[in-house]
């Protein structure tokens, strides 16, 4: 295939392939909603993948769309044939924006089919770009590793770099993998301008200079990102917010709930006339806390039983799954990781109503996540024995002009033991680095993200051990580009193997920002936890201390693996 695409046969079949799929796309769209979202369940994780492929076309009326059911039109099974060819000529060496889009098609046309060949398509989509880097990234660190070796004599030395070497051509080997999940409902474009729109006042309020006005106008950016938030909920997720909820380890309930599960598969045999199994009835258990009874579980048991919503033994079978639910509420204690489509980076979906409460982190993709996990599985990695309390390295207004900031953190930070860093003056070059190889935590207090004193490419060089915190505006944030995945710094701080990176989506004004950095290192610090808690545990309260609670409190969002913080 790769021979092929080199040769003149080769381009004549790349474009033939580009406008086929140009023209399957258009088709699709007609009949199927454009978001879709893919839930896993792996040992520590809860994943989800939310797509958004059709957002942004021009004319795309979601309120005229025609549902999606088997069979609507003619060609199903040829279209696919295509999309299946198009996607194994291509992921021999996937172009960015043309293998995303074909395995978002595939995905989207295949909903109806296996569940697990639809979620590794739809996972193959997210990331391209990053998955290219990671490769990059990783040859010229085996190129590195190569050459030093070949220069040292020492047998130790040696042995020692053999060993690294082995571990990062079995990181790069391991790029690509098969994934996957389930499904959520459509979504439109009005709240995607609604939420620019927030944004873009947002940037422009800051040259306000009545005080009055400044606020007054801050106050109402609040609040319609409040209930933008609630609207994304309750229109775009309804009854399927429930996906979003992570596991629980409290055996009460699960032992509980495997008794429940038994009984409610049962009763639903009975009523619907055919078995039904036991993880199904436990499965429907699970998913009904958060939902409606009247308006979502209807929903729910259409989709999973396979009957209609409105058939007349539902209201046997909404009662029969309320009745059995246990009487012990759960609570979601394990991670949630979000793999978001490039659409939906800007959104802050940790602060939707139902993940609020819960420990979230992002990743760009499912083969990130995967190298992530490789990379900081050694017992030495912060990821397993957690954050010392003891290895901190701050950088507090490099720029020397954020008075508030200085004043907040300069003598807190020297207070604590062991804690280094650097206040009032920019960093060299040398001095980032130690930051992130020597030390278990960053905590950058300035504007951006750092990239001013270490570029992205000298970044990706370094084998970073610190997890991240960047304070300053939009240190997270990623552009999006019309062909191509997203961008930005923050995917050099995991090129570099950080294991977490915390900062913010949006721009925010320092004394909030600082209101939710104080409280979240106080958690930490001065906390009394019965285990050391995670990082992303700890994030939903700091949240509340901000005085903007969704402008301010939802920017800060956190990228990566889900880390433990000690104390000493």
């Amino acid at each position: 295939s790769v021979k092929a695409l080199e040769g003149a046969r080769g381009e004549q079949q790349l474009g033939v392939l580009v406008n086929l799929l140009q023209r399957i796309w258009t088709h699709l769209l007609k009949w199927s909603g454009p978001v879709v979202t893919m839930k896993m369940a792996r040992c520590r994780f809860l994943v989800v993948v939310l797509l958004a492929s059709g957002v942004g076309h021009k004319g795309d009326d979601l309120q005229e769309r025609i549902p999606r059911k088997k069979g609507t039109y003619e060609g199903t099974e040829k279209i696919r044939w295509h999309l299946e060819q198009a996607v194994t000529l291509l992921e021999h060496f996937p172009l960015v924006g043309l293998y995303s889009q074909a395995c978002k098609l595939l995905g989207m046309e295949n909903l109806d089919g296996d569940a697990w060949r639809t979620a590794a398509v739809l996972s193959e989509a997210a990331a391209v770009t990053l998955r290219h880097q990671f490769l990059i990234t990783l040859h010229k660190q085996i190129r590195n590793h190569q050459k030093e070796s070949a220069a040292d004599n020492g047998r130790n030395s040696a042995l020692e770099k053999k060993r690294e070497l082995e571990a990062l051509i079995a990181a790069r080997d391991s790029v690509l993998f098969p994934w996957g999940t389930g499904r959520f409902q459509q979504m439109g474009q009005s709240v995607m301008s609604e939420f620019q729109d927030i944004m873009q006042v947002n940037r422009t309020a800051s040259k306000i200079s009545c005080k009055v006005k400044w606020w007054s106008t801050r106050l109402e950016l609040d609040m319609r990102l409040e209930g933008l938030l609630e609207t994304i909920e309750r229109r775009w997720l309804g009854a399927w917010r429930c996906l979003l909820l992570g596991q629980t380890s409290d055996s009460t309930y699960e032992g509980l709930l495997a008794a429940a599960a038994k009984k409610l598969a049962r009763n639903l045999s009975t009523l619907l006339n055919t078995a039904v199994s036991v993880k199904m009835a436990k499965t429907l258990l699970e998913l009904s806390h958060s939902a409606d009874t009247e308006h979502h579980l209807p929903i729910i048991l259409s989709h999973f039983l396979h009957i209609d919503a409105d058939a007349p033994q539902m209201g046997g079978l909404v009662t029969a799954l309320t009745d059995a639910r246990p009487t012990v509420t759960p609570t979601p204690n394990q991670p949630v990781v979000l793999i978001l489509d490039k659409n939906l980076h800007a959104l802050p979906w940790e602060n939707l109503p139902v993940l609020a409460s819960q420990q979230v982190t992002r990743v760009a993709s499912l083969a990130a996540l995967h190298l992530m996990l490789q990379f900081n599985a050694g017992d030495s990695s912060v990821l397993q024995r957690g954050v010392d309390q003891t290895s901190v390295f701050y950088v507090v207004d490099p720029d020397n002009n954020l008075k508030y900031t200085l004043d907040t953190f300069k003598d807190m930070f020297s207070r604590q033991q062991g804690w280094k860093g650097i206040v009032g003056e920019r960093p060299n070059k040398a001095q980032y680095c130690d930051a992130l190889t020597q030390h278990d935590l960053f905590v950058y207090c300035g504007h951006g993200n750092g990239s001013k004193y270490l570029s992205g490419d000298e970044l990706q060089q370094q084998r970073c051990r610190a997890v991240s915190v960047l304070m300053g505006c939009s240190s997270v944030r990623l552009d999006v580009k019309p062909r191509l995945d997203p961008d930005g710094f923050v995917f050099n701080y995991l090129l570099a193997r950080c294991p977490s990176v915390v900062g913010n989506l949006w721009d925010v004004t320092d004394r909030d920002i600082d209101r939710f950095l104080k409280q979240l290192l106080d958690l930490w610090l001065e906390g009394d936890h019965d285990k050391p808690p995670s990082l992303p545990a700890l994030i939903p309260a700091a949240r509340l201390a901000c005085r903007m609670r969704h402008l301010i409190g939802a920017a800060p969002v956190v990228y990566g693996l889900p880390v433990t913080l000690t104390k000493s």
